[in-house]
């Protein structure tokens, strides 16, 4: 009688495995690297251009 509760506990256990091992395969892609002097991802025109404008100024 004692093998039903261990049986039943091993099933959650496994369930809980198995939705963990689903979410986890989905992994985030990551940046590109930056070199030195790139600006910075997601600028808007605006703070490109005097990223631009900067850039000139230091050549």
């Amino acid at each position: 009688m004692r093998t039903l509760p261990l049986f039943g506990v091993s099933l959650l256990a496994l369930a809980a495995c198995q939705r963990s091992d689903r979410t986890s395969t989905v992994q985030p892609t990551p940046p590109a690297p930056l070199q030195l002097g790139d600006p910075r991802p997601g600028l808007t025109s605006d703070e490109l251009a005097a990223f631009d404008r900067g850039k000139l100024l230091f050549k």
